[in-house]
């Protein structure tokens, strides 16, 4: 469908019957400025930690600009929380951007009570190994109702400035209530989330300190993904480094 000189397209029905209609000629401008970012800047290696953290705020900050095209036809609304008791993991840069949010919006007594949550999910923690040879290992956790570190007792984000990408792509055309149980879970998938998935990827492999935060991928490599908690084991002064 044509409106102009842009482009619009159909994902077919939400959970409400909404014809879930978006604009596709914006979409395809965030997915090609991503790739700019990532061929440009990204591709180039050895990038320093300081401009790692400054890419994956860019790549944040155009992600959530095109899913703003997406976010008015999902469930997903302040506070429903149902996602936040998932394994969700991340690449060492946006670990990295957690870490830093952390020590400098938090007191040493938040930090303390972030810390003993991490603690205590952390002998429950599928390690990336597991998930990576059994998707049901994550199933598993999720049926042990632990909720993220970071989710307040009000069921919102307390680090939502720089929650991981897994995170933000969580969108949801699901019944609030199926959400909740987890029978049947129907997620929407445009496809700024896989150009900004590469990105992240790659990104964190071209940091310097990340190098050999690496795992195979078929022929080539991907970033190491760890369960969030892992990355602060030892607090918030350093991520930990280590790939479990």
């Amino acid at each position: 469908m044509l409106l102009g000189k842009e482009k619009f397209k159909s994902l077919g029905k939400n959970y409400l019957g909404v014809d879930m209609v978006y604009n596709e000629t914006k979409t395809n401008k965030i997915y090609d400025e991503i790739s700019n970012l990532l061929l440009k800047e990204i591709a180039v290696g050895d990038l320093g930690v300081s401009k790692g953290k400054y890419l994956l705020k860019k790549i944040y900050e155009l992600y959530d600009e095109g899913n703003k095209e997406f976010e008015q036809y999902a469930s997903c609304k302040k506070g429903c929380a149902h996602c936040c008791y998932l394994y969700v993991d991340c690449t060492a840069v946006e670990a990295e951007l957690i870490r830093e949010y952390v020590e400098n919006n938090f007191t040493e007594k938040e930090k303390v009570v972030f810390k003993d949550k991490i603690d205590k999910i952390l002998p429950l923690l599928p390690t990336s190994s597991e998930i990576n040879e059994n998707s049901a290992h994550a199933l598993n956790y999720l049926k042990e109702k632990i909720p993220c570190a970071f989710l307040c007792e009000e069921g919102t984000c307390l680090i939502y400035p720089v929650r991981t990408f897994n995170c933000r792509k969580f969108l949801t055309i699901t019944p609030n209530e199926e959400c909740a149980n987890g029978t049947h879970v129907v997620k929407l998938n445009p496809s700024i989330n896989n150009i900004g998935m590469y990105s992240i990827s790659m990104l964190s492999m071209n940091i310097t300190r990340y190098k050999k935060l690496s795992v195979p991928n078929g022929s080539e490599f991907k970033a190491l993904y760890k369960g969030i908690p892992s990355w602060f084991k030892d607090g918030f002064k350093e991520i930990d480094r280590n790939k479990e």
